[in-house]
């Protein structure tokens, strides 16, 4: 047989094109009910690391999570928003999703501050698409770890652009991005937008159980 025949190339190309499109159909129906389950474990075990809250494996993270109050902030709201409540050793902690433009999309995060919204909890990434090795380092523990426990001004926190680091975690102050200056002024926008609708939501005037999620 002349393989070279365009009948037998076309043929040919089917067949294995047919095959490899059943493979490929028979792998994502066997693999997407994990990639889900693990796409809920990372979104759950982000709010969890906000609040400061320990989980070391998935089965730890999905219990942890089902036992936060969750109080439905959505209203008039088509999408479902959330306020997340924990009552720690040391007190009430909130935390909720947020948002905002950076410089090549959306960055989405979670901010967790405490009873009376004067001190930060914790701030974890969820999704950006920052350039990678500049703006991208918004999910580095050294920039991230710099809000734990810090106390807030009464304009908020300042993301300085540059600087040498700033240890202090009663100045209100962050050390940004090196090289990075668009993601930097980006975070300190959204991150002080969401501080002050927290401020007015938070101070622990909500009683435990209300619109509690089940």
């Amino acid at each position: 047989m002349r393989t070279e025949n365009m009948a037998y190339v076309t043929g040919f190309t089917f067949v294995v094109t047919f095959v490899m499109a059943i493979i490929l159909s028979f792998v994502h129906f066997r693999t997407t009910e994990t990639v889900r389950t693990n796409e809920l474990e990372r979104r759950q075990a982000t709010v969890l690391a906000a609040l400061g809250i320990p989980a070391n494996s998935q089965e730890e993270v999905f219990a942890a999570y089902a036992a936060l109050e969750r109080i439905d902030l959505s209203a008039a709201s088509d999408e479902t928003e959330y306020l997340y409540r924990f009552q720690g050793s040391d007190g009430v902690r909130f935390a909720r999703q947020f948002s905002g433009p950076g410089i090549w999309g959306d960055i989405v995060a979670v901010l967790s501050v405490n009873a009376n919204a004067t001190r930060i909890i914790g701030v974890e990434i969820l999704d950006q698409n920052e350039t990678p090795g500049l703006g991208g380092r918004v999910t580095n523990r050294s920039f991230l770890d710099q809000f734990n426990g810090e106390l807030l001004a009464p304009d908020g926190i300042y993301v300085a652009v540059r600087g040498p680091g700033d240890t202090d975690p009663d100045n209100g102050k962050i050390d940004g991005i090196t090289g990075a200056t668009g993601t930097t002024r980006a975070f300190d926008r959204m991150l002080n937008q969401e501080l002050r609708s927290l401020r007015q939501i938070v101070p622990d005037r909500i009683p435990a159980g209300r619109g509690r999620s089940s």
